[in-house]
């Protein structure tokens, strides 16, 4: 059974020697160009201003996230490279001369070579788990010379900063604006309330709530003080059936009868009132007139009447005050009285025939009914003034359910106007504080300086990636081929094209000729290396320092 063939070492480099030509030919071409790359292409510097997050500011701004702070100088730095942002750079550093006055073009090269990139953290986050954390970010700028970009990434920087204040600042002075409107608004809110709440009070001023303990005290003032006129009013109804029957004795006479019946009820009623008291003065004012019982003069018939309109004052005096009706009536009285007897007025003309007597309870008794009218007058304005308070506080409870209805709105719109006032005071301090650079949200940690080495290209990595790239394709269009030749050599070949093995093998005779085309190679070979080595050597060493 035929055994597979495996190729050895000895086959593959015989391979390569029959390829080599073919290699140098596809590999050489790439190794130049990459040569010619890496030393024809011009030096780029970078210039870089760092900033740094402040947590707080983009934690707001990103939703309450710093997971979003990446998002947010996105859109910041979209909005800085676009707009007239980038003109102005163009205007001032003028970095590509070469455009002339093409600024469209210098502002489109300019928004090329700008880059933004987020640094970031490692932490431990919440289990112990590593999480990244974005901390701030660079933005960074490339050109050929590097004092043009330094000053560019230094105006980057710096319209990073106005850009972010202008939008925070626009966005403060946008909400003490609508603080402000709403405020207005809410203040005329109040004054219509109050104006409400005024006309309300002026209508209702004796129904309010705040009055309804006062309305219930006077309420019960105005009963006991009814209750007390009552009394008086039967009181003196009483007084005037006595005095009316004993007026009916006196015109009728004296008699011992009277005195002793008035005698003994005097004693019976000075048993439990007092000597001040008025049912007593009045008996004892009728005693004194049944004991000096007798015909009456002409005279003496206004003076008793006089006599007893001022036992009466003196009487009510004790009752009521000097503004009191009755007091005013009876002093009306007097003074009428005064005056009929200073004009000597005939006594024969009002009751001259009566007894002293009879004349001082018929004026008693007139100044009972006097009396008796005053105070039902005053009982019937005191039930009047019951009824209206009663009104009043029986329409109290729906006055004050409109009462609060008001109240509550007028409370509700003060409170609103409080919060919009205090509102739009916290933004006026926001805004101040965005304006003097103490709220920003990031923070300029390394100005842009002047590059001393260029950034780009990686001449080295150039040169590598050629070599590496300029071995594989050798490689594989040398194996491709190999791969492709039908030809027939050596041992091997025979076999796998005749499927048996050759019976013998002629091996290759060296000449001279041969060892002086060998040593002619290996000459050249080492003259190369000797030529190539420091011109590596110093392309390398350039590129690398």
């Amino acid at each position: 059974m035929e055994t597979q063939h495996t190729a050895s070492l000895g086959e593959y480099v015989a391979v390569l020697r029959r390829r080599r030509r073919l290699m140098v030919a596809v590999a050489l071409p790439i190794v130049i160009v990459a040569v010619i790359l890496a030393i024809a292409l011009p030096d780029i510097y970078r210039s870089a201003a760092k900033f740094l997050l402040v947590t707080d500011s983009v934690e707001d701004s990103a939703g309450g996230s710093s997971e979003f702070a990446d998002q947010y100088v996105i859109s910041l730095a979209d909005r800085v490279v676009s707009g007239g942002n980038l003109g102005r750079i163009v205007k001032e550093v003028n970095p590509y001369p070469e455009f002339g006055d093409d600024e469209s073009l210098a502002v489109s090269e300019l928004r090329d070579n700008v880059s933004v990139e987020m640094t970031t953290q490692t932490t431990l986050g919440a289990g112990g788990r590593e999480q990244v954390v974005n901390t701030g970010f660079t933005v960074s700028f490339d050109h050929l010379l590097p004092e043009k970009s330094q000053q560019v990434a230094s105006a980057l920087a710096r319209i990073f900063v106005e850009q972010s204040r202008t939008e925070r600042l626009s966005a403060a002075r946008g909400k003490i604006d609508f603080y402000k409107k709403e405020g207005e608004r809410t203040r005329d809110e109040i004054a219509e309330f109050e104006s409400q709440l005024a006309d309300f009070k002026e209508r209702n001023f004796d129904q309010l709530p705040e009055t309804a303990q006062a309305n219930i005290t006077i309420r019960g003032r105005i009963e006991q003080e009814l209750d007390s006129v009552d009394r008086e009013i039967r009181g003196i109804q009483q007084n005037r059936v006595f005095v009316e029957q004993q007026l009916r004795q006196a015109q009728a006479g004296p008699t011992v009868n009277n005195l002793t019946a008035l005698e003994s009820e005097y004693a019976s009623k000075s048993a439990i009132y007092a000597e001040n008291h008025p049912d007593l003065v009045t008996l004892r004012r009728q005693i004194e007139g049944l004991r000096a019982a007798g015909p009456g003069t002409a005279g003496n018939t206004l003076q008793a009447q006089l006599a007893s309109q001022r036992a009466a004052l003196a009487e009510a005096r004790q009752r009521y005050s000097e503004d009191h009706p009755d007091i005013r009536r009876m002093m009306g009285n007097i003074a009428s009285l005064e005056a009929r007897v200073a004009a000597g007025e005939s006594p024969t003309s009002n009751l001259s025939g009566e007894s002293l007597a009879a004349v001082q309870l018929h004026t008693q008794l007139n100044a009972m009914n006097t009396q008796l009218g005053g105070l039902q007058g005053r009982s019937g304005q005191l039930r009047s003034r019951l009824e209206q308070f009663e009104s009043r506080l029986g329409s109290t409870p729906e006055v004050e359910r409109e009462y609060q209805a008001i109240t509550r709105g007028l409370g509700t719109a003060r409170s609103q106007f409080d919060q919009m006032v205090e509102r739009r005071m916290n933004a006026e301090v926001e805004a101040a504080a965005i304006s003097g650079g103490a709220a920003d949200r990031f923070l300029l940690t390394g100005e842009p300086g002047l590059p001393w080495e260029p950034a780009k290209p990686k001449r080295l990595a150039i040169i590598i990636i050629g070599l590496i790239l300029a071995t594989i394709l050798a490689l594989s269009a040398a194996v491709g081929a190999e791969a492709f030749d039908s030809r027939v050599r050596g041992g091997g070949d025979v076999r796998r094209t005749m499927g048996h093995a050759p019976l013998a093998t002629v091996p290759q005779i060296h000449n001279s000729v041969y060892f002086n085309q060998r040593a002619r190679r290996i000459v050249r070979l080492a003259v190369s290396i000797l030529v190539v080595t420091p011109v590596l050597y110093s392309l390398v060493h350039f590129m690398v320092n």
